[in-house]
């Protein structure tokens, strides 16, 4: 080409600064294989090209080095979940194991400390011994079913409730706990859809997160704050499997929790709290719930501004259920003229029946005993109705409370038969209903709560 030549008619120097613009916009898909043939302004238009290429190569790899990032983050993410889970899973076999047989001991330990402050005045010092024990023995007792609440092995029922209902009436409770200096402010959907839920676990659920913000504003004072919004579609960031979801948060602008205890704070035992003050299982406990539930738990925290728990929980079209969770108490009056009642106690355990023995002895009842299911079978067949009601634990050798009661059950099917049990995954309140028993007892059951359904069956069956 001449010096002075023009070049805009020359397709080679337009195609070299096509290039370069497209380069520098950032596009790299504009390689195009030239032959190694030609002048100068071909040499160039190659080495472009080249260049273009290596771009567009380092670009890709670059792309994938973000979605390999991406993955692994997924990954880790997904990890630390099952990780948890396994956690909970492991807490749980072990509840199981330990909870039969720690509640059968607590029902001893329980019922004698009741037995004895029975036999003692008002005015005897001694009384405060007898109290400190039940107080002892109940907080072991709540220990016990913390852990077991959330054991993968004990069954939750669910029903359809709503959330718009219950998260006021769990405030009132927390209200009563919580000091003045910590405002409480609710902005709660006064209609909303309901979900699949055990009512009594997500009181349980509120009032955790609500003691653990108030812990953290112990020492200041502050606001705590909850709310209840509904998300139309998945929430973003959340692996979840429903449409539509309802978002439960508390928020305390409190003291905080650091990143290193945020990556612990759903484990069992762990706290944050000094001596005293908390078993570290507060959050476990919302945690494995919520898993139950089938929902997802977030948790975002700045140390020295606050923390924010939200959970997810998927809706549901049902209708509420109609049942409510309030105990009833049955006063029952005239017991003195009442006709003399005849029970049957069945428990391999004789620390339990002496007590439960005594205890019913005291307010007018005939008790025979058994520990054996085998005897209790063999002896109610003699005379079917000889006895008024049965009271059988769940777990005995040779023959379960469950076989007892459905040989029971066979032979006269009005019998009021009340099942007792420390921790069981062989049978479940339902299973127990649809059994024909009248009543599935928690162990342990304290005495004058005993007494109340015992009376309630012997009254339901004339």
């Amino acid at each position: 080409m001449k010096p002075n030549e023009d070049i805009s008619n020359d397709k080679r120097l337009q195609k070299i600064l096509n290039i370069i613009y497209e380069v520098a916009s950032g596009n790299y898909d504009i390689y195009e294989e030239i032959d190694d043939k030609g002048d100068e302004l071909d040499a160039v238009i190659i080495g472009l090209n080249m260049l273009v290429y290596e771009l567009s190569e380092n670009q890709g790899i670059k792309k994938l080095n973000e979605q390999l990032t991406d993955a692994i983050n997924d990954l880790k993410s997904t990890q630390a979940q099952l990780v948890q889970s396994q956690k909970m899973e492991a807490l749980g076999t072990l509840a199981g194991g330990i909870a039969h047989d720690f509640n059968n001991i607590l029902v001893s330990i329980l019922g004698n400390a009741e037995l004895g402050l029975m036999e003692l005045s008002q005015d005897r010092q001694e009384r405060a011994y007898f109290e400190n024990i039940l107080e002892s023995g109940e907080r072991a007792a709540n220990l016990v079913r913390q852990i077991v609440t959330f054991s993968r092995m004990e069954a939750t029922r669910l029903k359809s409730v709503n959330l718009a209902s219950i998260i006021p009436e769990a405030l009132k409770i927390a209200r009563a706990t919580i000091p003045t200096n910590i405002e409480i402010r609710q902005d709660v959907l006064e209609v909303c859809p309901n979900i699949m839920a055990d009512a009594t676990q997500i009181y349980q659920i509120m009032l955790n997160l609500c003691t653990n913000a108030y812990h953290a504003m112990e020492d200041t004072g502050g606001v705590l704050e909850v709310t209840l919004k509904e998300w139309i579609g998945p929430p973003p960031a959340l692996e979840m499997k429903a449409e539509n979801y309802l978002e439960l948060s508390v928020k305390d602008n409190g003291c905080g929790i650091s990143k290193e205890d945020q990556e612990r704070i759903f484990d069992p035992f762990f706290t944050t709290k000094e001596v005293g003050k908390g078993t570290g299982l507060g959050l476990a406990v919302v945690f494995g719930i919520v898993e139950k539930h089938q929902g997802k738990i977030t948790l975002d925290s700045t140390i020295d501004k606050g923390t924010t728990i939200s959970i997810f929980f998927p809706t549901t079209a049902n209708e509420v259920s109609k049942e409510t969770n309030k105990e009833s108490v049955i006063a029952r009056k005239g017991e003195a003229d009442s006709p003399v009642r005849l029970i049957l106690i069945v428990d391999d355990e004789p620390m339990i029946s002496r007590v439960y023995k005594r205890f019913l002895e005291k307010r007018g009842y005939v008790v025979t005993v058994c520990s054996d299911g085998y005897d209790a079978l063999a002896l109610f067949k003699k005379n079917p109705n000889q006895f008024d009601l049965v009271l059988t634990d769940q777990a005995m050798p040779n023959m379960t409370g469950k076989q007892l009661a459905k040989e029971l059950l066979t032979i006269r099917p009005d019998l009021p038969v009340l099942l007792s049990t420390g921790y069981s995954d062989v049978i479940t309140e339902e299973e127990a209903q649809e059994l024909g028993i009248r009543k599935y007892l928690m162990k342990p059951v304290k005495l004058e709560n005993l007494k109340q359904e015992i009376d309630e069956c012997l009254r339901s069956s004339g």
